[in-house]
């Protein structure tokens, strides 16, 4: 996954005074995370052996002169960067499983403030809390362990080694791993700098050094490495300020074998601006974080899609910089680690609750924002520490997010006995899917969005859409729908035929009498179909019309314009 950093806003050391205004800036890098670059001649691949396959595949590798990059044994693959002309054969091998494009993935930054108090962080105590039984793990570039405003004590880390190296953990030659660090668990009463979500120092931290310190890129491969080393450090929480576009299989099985093991995975949805997914947020195991600035608006770099489920402050957010500095940055990846430091600050009080119970409870007591209830851009709303431990202080970690019923609503359009029903309209708040249930003149449908109906008379019926959502919510509305019959037949017009049989076809003559001055329109309806010809010809009460297929046909002739028509005849074939 690839990750640049932009320019900061600012780069110098905030004063105590200055830090009560502004808890919480970072700068997330100003190119967006999700974009890799191919690279035709030597790209980076992930490849899934068999079992047994290993050493074969290692020597193939050689051969075609590729490179590994990466040994991921619990997978049973390798990240190797293979010319193209090698991929194909690779793909073919009868000891090769899969062949996949590892992904790149980008840190996540932009520039441009707040956020402690909006997710209420300093509304719930991270002392009280069992901060023994938590831990966070932290993806990224590092993190300087000599900042005076960063715990120092209680924090572990894996970095690269061999051909992996990607320096010491414990140091930060970008600055964005000690951004992220910083909104996480930056020192509280100390009279220095910034605070974080977790300000007592208490909390366990475990860095994983994805990045070097120019914060390049990383791969899903280095990913599912990272996965490993936090789920064996102990972590609880994995927080991911980092993406990239492109899905791979073997990274999406890391993350749902973490989420199996009890971890929660939170990563930044992206800044874009665009719907497009980004990896590894859009995986279902993890949850994506949007962005919004000071006044609770999503910002407009943050990327929306179905798979955005939390938002968290991200625009102009302060934080620890290497060196003892500090610096406002902006981006998805300074959301990402407010709700990752909520997410560890709430469950440390409550560690009898699995994270799936703790998932739940993030989304049932956010802030909603945007349209009600969940959407693409907030999600289920802003992260709220304080209601989220409220919310599991009353239902013992069984949190159910209140269900908004959905809102029933469709169209009607006639002509002459036949209407169509539209329930497109109808919606739900909080995304569940919806089945609909027509009730039409005492004739009842069920899971259609658009129906048609075929009335056998003018008149005035009563219809009524109910819509009803996964959870048994329902709504209903009612229409009382005017059916006319517009083509009245005209007595002084009269229509007869003849027919003659051409070929295979028979022709049809139709003649009348009686029709007004004026231009007719001639319909003809196959009696087992819905499709309706409509002919416009001059009134010279002649006209012939060829039947190409077997059937019954009705014609009638009308005045064009008007609702006056002759009497219907049929002829059948």
């Amino acid at each position: 996954m690839l990750i640049r950093i932009g320019n900061t806003i600012m780069n110098k050391y905030i004063t105590p005074l200055l830090v009560i205004a502004s808890l919480l800036f970072l700068p997330l890098p100003s190119s967006s995370f999700a974009k890799a670059s191919v690279d035709a001649e030597n790209e980076r691949y992930i490849v899934k052996f068999k079992k047994g396959g290993k050493a074969s595949l290692l020597n193939a590798v050689n051969s075609h002169k590729g490179k590994v990059k990466r040994e991921l044994d619990n997978y049973r693959a390798i990240a190797v960067e293979l010319p193209a002309a090698a991929v194909a054969q690779f793909k073919k091998r009868a000891d090769v499983e899969l062949v996949e494009l590892d992904p790149k993935r980008y840190l996540l930054a932009e520039t441009t403030p707040y956020g402690i108090t909006m997710v209420q962080a300093d509304q719930v105590t991270d002392i009280a809390g069992n901060v023994a039984g938590m831990k966070v793990c932290i993806m990224d570039t590092g993190y300087d362990i000599s900042h005076r405003d960063l715990p120092s004590n209680g924090v572990t880390g894996n970095d690269g080694y061999a051909q992996y190296n990607s320096g010491n953990w414990y140091e930060d030659g970008h600055g964005h791993g000690t951004h992220v660090a910083g909104t996480i668990a930056a020192l509280g009463d100390n009279g220095l700098g910034v605070v974080g979500v977790n300000p007592s120092g208490s909390l366990a931290l475990h860095i994983v050094k994805v990045f070097n310190r120019r914060g390049a890129w990383a791969y899903g491969s280095d990913l599912v490495a990272a996965v490993g080393q936090c789920i064996e450090a102990g972590a609880k929480v994995i927080s991911m300020s980092l993406g990239g576009g492109g899905s791979s299989i073997v990274e999406q099985n890391a993350f749902e074998d973490a989420y199996t093991a009890g971890l929660l995975s939170i990563a930044a949805a992206g800044n874009d601006g665009d719907n497009g997914l980004s990896y590894p947020a859009s995986y279902g195991s993890v949850i994506s974080v949007a962005a919004v600035d000071a006044s609770e608006n999503v910002a407009n770099f943050s990327q929306f899609n179905s798979q955005v489920e939390i938002a968290a402050p991200g625009v102009g957010i302060n934080s620890t910089l290497p060196r003892n500095k500090y610096a406002a940055w902006s981006g998805t990846s300074m959301a990402t680690p407010h709700v990752a430091g909520v997410a560890a600050l709430v469950w440390s009080h409550y560690l009898e609750c699995t994270n799936e119970e703790i998932r739940t409870a993030l989304a049932a007591s956010a802030l909603d924002r945007g349209t009600v209830g969940r959407d693409h851009y907030y999600g289920h709303g802003i992260v709220q520490a304080k209601d989220m431990y409220d919310s599991l202080n009353l239902a013992s970690c069984d949190v159910v997010k209140s269900n908004t019923p959905p809102v029933s609503s469709f169209t009607a359009s006639c002509e002459n006995l036949v209407c169509n029903f539209d329930a497109s309209g109808s919606s739900d708040a909080d995304g569940d899917a919806i089945t609909y249930s027509w009730n039409i003149d005492g004739v009842i449908l069920e899971s259609v969005v658009v129906e048609s109906h075929d009335f056998n008379a003018a008149g005035i019926y009563s219809v009524t859409l109910t819509v009803t959502d996964d959870k048994g919510a329902s709504d209903f509305s009612l229409q009382d729908i005017t059916v006319s019959d517009a083509q009245e037949v005209n007595p002084d017009i009269t229509l007869s035929f003849s027919t003659e049989t051409v070929g295979r076809n028979i022709e049809v003559t139709l003649t009348w009498e009686n029709a007004p001055e004026g231009q007719v329109e001639i319909y003809r309806d196959k009696t087992d179909s819905d499709k309706t010809k409509k002919i416009t010809t001059a009134n010279d009460g002649f006209y012939e019309d060829l039947l190409r297929k077997n059937g019954s046909y009705d014609y009638k002739v009308c005045v064009l314009g008007t609702s006056v028509c002759s009497n219907q005849i049929t002829v059948d074939f």
